[in-house]
């Protein structure tokens, strides 16, 4: 019977792969595919790969899911044949068959992964991987990215094929299904080209959601101010931020004070936690900025991450991370929680801010992974600076914010590296648009406040 099943397959293969020959094949593949023995031999499973392409080409939908169910109903069926037909489930846009291919996958040996990844790599298949629904594409790339590594340069395979159709979709869900395979550690081999996929992916979203702004609200930024985008409104933050670092160095002591704890006397005896010195931060933030423009603490984020801060306005949202000089991952804290965890948000479009509260040298007593702790928030900026990614540069600013008590402060600085950072020493009025977040683009700067 196999040299006869053989011959068959060839011949149907012929047939649907000339469009004319349609009517034969429609009238041929039920009746093969009902008929394949369901205790066919690991070779002769193989048959099924051409006929299955071909029958979700030229059948009826209905029809075919018919029998998929049925095979899939059939007592002791082969792991190649569960695997062909809950994908060809998959395929037809049956959520449960996906559901039901997953968990397959999940409890068994290595062997039910490959015999999925055989199947897909068919040309016939591997064509039609572009049109599963979302939370399929994921779940093959979860699912074969525990057992296959990535190429170096590759641009085929079913997992680069389904990240490239997750990257193209503008749909929430999308963002969402990106984040969690970023956050899944099983998949670490292939963080960077789904970090790709999920840089692509929500710039096509932005894309998509783009609203062009109406007279009365490019009116509204030109009066008072209000941002009119993500980049307005990081270039806003960090102003305000700078304005308040200012102010301690002046010293308001009602400002820098807030971030030590006193003495029975009321001398600054040791800085306040992280915690407490966000708070502080936040209650100095507030009045300052715009009507409408918010900053609340622990913002969460894609993938369930969390900012300490986060500043909105409208639909745009800049995520703040917070740390002391003493913190044991303040180094890393910009490169490893920010720019990874809570920049990716859609509605930042990448831009965010890390503040580092700086209490003294004497209080920063952590190396850099490549030297001596800094002496200087001049020192500790320049450090921070170098680590930001290239791609970073352009929209994540890092400030270091000198909170010492004044006498001590003096000579020091408030420093920041920012693509929003102002132009000129001039502080504008409460409320006022910087020429950069009209911009938003340019390398990032760095130099003092004053």
């Amino acid at each position: 019977r196999a040299p006869v099943c053989r011959y068959v397959i060839i011949f149907m293969s012929a047939c649907t792969s000339d469009d004319s020959n349609g009517n034969v094949a429609r009238a041929a593949l039920p009746r093969l595919l009902k008929s394949f023995p369901a205790k066919a031999t690991t070779d002769q499973v193989f048959l099924l790969d051409p006929l299955i392409p071909a029958a979700l080409e030229h059948m009826d939908r209905d029809e075919l899911a018919s029998i998929a169910r049925r095979k899939l109903e059939t007592a002791g069926l082969r792991i190649g044949h569960r695997i062909r037909w809950l994908a060809t489930g998959m395929f037809l846009g049956d959520p449960l068959s996906g559901e039901q291919l997953d968990h397959f996958l999940s409890g068994g040996p290595d062997a039910r992964v490959r015999e999925l990844a055989a199947f897909l790599t068919v040309p016939a298949v591997a064509i039609r991987v572009r049109s599963l629904s979302p939370g399929s594409l994921a779940m093959l790339v979860s699912r074969l990215g525990r057992y296959f590594a990535p190429v170096p340069g590759g641009t085929d395979g079913p997992i680069r094929t389904a990240l490239d159709a997750l990257s193209r979709l503008p749909s929430r869900e999308a963002t969402e299904l990106l984040q969690a395979l970023l956050d899944d550690d099983n998949l670490a081999a292939w963080r960077e080209p789904i970090s790709e996929a999920s840089d692509a992916q929500r710039v096509v979203r932005l894309d998509a959601e783009f609203e062009p702004p109406t007279i009365l609200d490019v009116a509204s930024v030109l009066k008072d101010g209000r941002p009119g985008g993500a980049a307005d409104l990081a270039a806003l933050a960090v102003d305000r931020i700078l304005d308040l670092g200012e102010q301690a160095r002046d010293g308001d002591a009602d400002l820098w004070r807030r971030f030590w704890s006193e003495e029975a006397h009321g001398k600054p005896a040791t800085p306040k936690i992280e915690l407490s010195c966000e708070l502080a931060l936040l209650a100095a933030l507030r009045p300052q900025l715009p009507e409408g423009v918010r900053v609340e603490p622990e913002a969460g984020h894609a993938g369930n991450r969390r900012a300490d801060l986060q500043i909105s306005y409208g639909d745009f949202a800049v995520p703040v991370e917070t740390r002391v000089t003493s913190s044991r991952d303040f180094w890393t804290g910009v490169t490893a929680r920010l720019i990874p965890r809570h920049a990716r948000d859609p509605r930042s479009d990448g831009y965010g801010i890390y503040v580092v509260f700086w209490h003294g040298p004497e209080h920063a007593k952590v190396p850099s992974p490549t030297g001596k702790p800094p002496r200087t928030p001049d020192e500790l900026q320049g450090r921070l600076t170098q680590q930001l990614p290239s791609k970073a540069q352009r929209k994540v600013s890092v400030i270091v914010l000198d909170v010492g008590p004044p006498q001590r402060a003096a000579s020091a600085t408030t420093v920041v590296s920012s693509p929003a950072a102002r132009c000129s020493p001039a502080s504008p009025a409460p409320g006022a648009l910087l020429p950069e977040a009209r911009e938003s683009t340019g390398p990032a700067r760095s130099g003092t406040s004053r």
